[in-house]
């Protein structure tokens, strides 16, 4: 499914669907990397069910306004959501069997409210390239990481009932040409003991959990893609 609109005024609606079974967009000389694509949109999402997607985002939307309400994506064989240079809201989003990231923001300023995530193999929320991002994520179980700030972004998070694999929260610098300083703020509902190894933030970087500056440490940004 593609979607190309000449300016984002022209508005698209997916409401009361369930899509299966899709791979990634690729028509002549068109190559996309998502199985859904949307860009330049007013995007509109209603009660959608996204399962067994075959590409490397299940949706991927561009350059767009989006609205979007009980979004829930099963099994994808690397991203779920990945949203580049948007504006709007997630209301509701549940991810479940995702091989890569849950939901993976760029460039863009987001409300995101994530109320599942389950077996997700890498970052259930990333958050990258200078964005804005404020919400909540709520009954994590078996993912490797909650979410991971980089890049000149920033983020304000409500978090409870979370079960890692690895860091709850990552805060780093991944390219490096980002003027913004890269800085989270984290309240852990429920949560008072805050251990340091669960809680990683590289120099120059500023991570501040439940009001504890969180000190930072030298990473090695590339071993963690390794």
């Amino acid at each position: 499914i593609y979607v190309f609109n000449e300016n984002k005024k022209l508005k698209s609606e997916i409401n009361n669907v369930i899509i299966s079974n899709l791979e990634a967009m690729e028509e002549g000389l068109l190559s996309l990397t998502g199985a859904i694509n949307f860009y330049n949109s007013n995007l509109i999402i209603n009660n959608a069910f996204i399962n067994n997607s075959i590409a490397e985002d299940a949706i991927n939307i561009v350059n767009s306004e989006v609205s979007i309400n009980n979004l829930q994506i099963n099994k994808a064989i690397s991203d779920g959501l990945d949203c580049d240079f948007c504006e709007g809201r997630i209301e509701s989003g549940i991810v479940k069997n995702i091989e890569g990231d849950g939901i993976d923001v760029s460039g863009s300023n987001l409300y995101v409210n994530i109320l599942e995530a389950k077996n997700v193999k890498d970052k259930v929320l990333s958050i990258g390239e200078a964005s804005y991002v404020t919400g909540n994520i709520v009954n994590v179980l078996d993912a490797f990481t909650t979410t991971a700030i980089k890049d000149g972004s920033y983020a304000s998070l409500n978090i409870s009932n979370i079960s890692n694999l690895g860091p709850i929260i990552m805060v780093y610098n991944k390219k490096g040409f980002y003027d913004k300083k890269t800085n989270a703020i984290i309240n852990f509902i429920g949560q008072k003991d805050i251990k340091n190894d669960k809680y990683i933030s590289d120099i120059d970087t500023e991570l501040i959990v439940n009001n504890k500056l969180i000190k930072p440490k030298k990473l090695k940004v590339a071993d963690l893609y390794k």
